[in-house]
């Protein structure tokens, strides 16, 4: 286990971010390692996915609160709203599923259900149990995880900028990685929308 480091990014460059993302997971990959990538805001997902190009077809297992399928924003493409959205239209990319979802609104719904993805909410998860989730989930030569901390409820995992109640707790998220690391040949993972807490310390 190794960590590379920090990306350095200018804050009004996104696409040069990006760009600088891209290559630094493309070249993790070249040496053969598994990249291991945390966040950052969900934004980037997109780069770090196509960054994986050598993995085609690849599957995504997308874990949120959030559809984030969203076209844009203010005809704004890269955002933290959409990375799902950009990933599917790379060509690469065959399923999504996203798993544990709280809030969707209409448009991206319609739009991500038009475009074949699978969809299951934070309540028919719980209905289902975390290894039928899992089984439901196609399997694919290839598997990338894009794990957004919001995704488990408020009391689980407080300090991310978008919590939303409702949602999945550790035991069962953990039970539901487990199965789907079992079962498919996972090459990729993120971590976002992490958020440090500030606490103060009482004498």
């Amino acid at each position: 286990m190794a960590d590379c480091g920090h990306v350095t990014t200018l804050p009004s460059n996104v696409l040069n971010n990006f760009d600088k993302l891209t290559r630094s997971v493309e070249k993790v990959v070249s040496l053969g390692a598994f990249p291991v990538v945390v966040g950052g805001d969900h934004a980037i997902t997109y780069p770090v996915v196509r960054g994986l190009s050598k993995f085609a077809p690849l599957n995504i297992v997308h874990f949120d609160a959030h559809l984030d399928y969203s076209h844009d924003y203010q005809g704004v493409l890269h955002t933290h709203g959409s990375p799902i959205r950009r990933c599917r239209e790379l060509p690469f990319v065959n399923h999504i599923t996203s798993v544990g979802i709280r809030t969707a609104r209409r448009r991206p719904y319609k739009a991500s259900q038009k475009d074949g993805s699978l969809i299951i909410t934070a309540s028919r998860f719980r209905q289902l149990g975390p290894s039928t989730v899992a089984d439901l989930i196609p399997v694919g030569e290839n598997l990338y995880i894009t794990f957004d901390i919001n995704v488990m409820g408020p009391s689980q995992a407080p300090g991310t900028g978008t919590p939303k109640i409702g949602g999945l707790f550790y035991q069962e998220a953990r039970e539901c990685l487990i199965s789907l690391t079992a079962g498919n040949n996972l090459i990729g993972f993120d971590l976002v929308e992490f958020a440090r807490l500030h606490t103060t310390r009482r004498n």
